[in-house]
């Protein structure tokens, strides 16, 4: 709107005639019914929309229309969404703690002075929804190889280990939990293989630790379209998968059941949400639309697959908005 009307406003004779019309467009705006409030709405929206973007708009009846908008984005319309309410999304077992592993000989410590070998029996409490494990010990350092894998279908696994000098030493404990095919998260310990005792079990760490590789999560950032949003998401190939099993939850919104899971064979997935419609500047055309359930943050989990095979899954926050959608780190 520019300011080269006249800034007189109407003015009325003694004779009380009507009133004169200003000159120029500005004149002619204030002549209209409502011209107050209608400005002063508009004042109102330019200074209160958020992100930067000033954006507001004012009819008045179908004789004047002021519209000002700043820093619209393009759209670009995807498919039709797979961020669904209800998704099908497999029970896995549920997160262990790594604290409550166990380990000790399976005969007293002090029969083994003369033994060539022990069985090594570890226990852990079991998590729910879980119908088997697939447990392995590997020996951690040079000069002796050992790596022993089993499945079993109980907390409770057992290894026989050599009593020998060389055979001494740390091994790494990984407790994989399974529901049917659905792979939770492994837990991991160091056992200590010693000649005085056999029940020292501690922290270890998973980096690096898993069979198939450790994927990194990126994004190039959303794309918005009229009804759907989308998020390419990618991650580097992790060694010797196959697969990957993609699961998004809801995290902030406890009563959201917006989310999807699916099985993709390379390392790159396209989150396609729905979106409410908007109006000509990206705005929700219904602002009450801001708290649609299927806004808000998710967790993204992604784990790599190799036939039964599971390996570590890994995790982001998926922040998405009417506006915006990105992702953690």
């Amino acid at each position: 709107m520019t300011k080269s009307a006249e800034s007189a406003g109407p003015q009325r004779d003694s004779g009380g005639a009507r009133p004169k019309a200003s000159k120029g467009r500005l004149g002619r705006l204030r002549s209209l019914p409502g011209f107050t409030v209608a400005a002063t709405t508009f004042v109102l929206v330019v200074l209160l929309s958020g992100g930067g973007m000033a954006v507001a708009q004012w009819q008045q009846s179908a004789t004047a229309t002021i519209t000002v908008t700043a820093g619209a984005a393009a759209v670009v319309p995807p498919s039709g969404p797979n961020v669904v309410a209800n998704p099908a999304i497999a029970t896995r077992p549920s997160v262990q703690d790594p604290e409550r592993v166990r380990c000790q000989s399976v005969l007293p410590q002090e029969t083994l002075a003369k033994a060539t070998s022990a069985d090594i029996k570890f226990t852990w409490t079991a998590p729910a929804t879980v119908t088997s494990y697939t447990v392995s010990l590997d020996f951690i350092g040079t000069g002796y190889t050992y790596s022993q894998t089993q499945v079993v279908n109980s907390a409770v696994a057992i290894f026989k280990l050599q009593r020998t000098q060389a055979a001494f030493g740390n091994y790494a404990l990984r407790i994989q939990p399974m529901n049917g095919a659905a792979a939770g998260d492994a837990i991991y310990r160091t056992y200590q293989n010693a000649s005085q005792r056999s029940d020292n079990c501690f922290y270890l760490s998973p980096d690096g630790r898993s069979p198939l590789g450790t994927p990194v999560i990126s994004t190039t950032g959303m794309v918005k379209g009229d009804t759907t949003a989308s998020l390419p998401i990618t991650w580097t190939a992790a060694s010797g998968a196959t697969s990957y099993v993609v699961t998004l939850t809801p995290k902030s919104r406890p009563l959201s059941t917006y989310g999807l899971e699916a099985t993709v064979s390379g390392p790159e997935f396209t989150l396609i949400f729905p979106r409410a419609p908007s109006d000509r500047f990206g705005n929700p055309a219904n602002w009450v639309d801001i708290w649609a359930t299927y806004y808000g943050d998710y967790t993204l989990r992604i784990q790599p697959m190799n036939g039964s095979v599971a390996g570590d899954p890994v995790y982001t926050i998926v922040h998405y908005s009417h506006w915006t959608g990105t992702i953690d780190g």
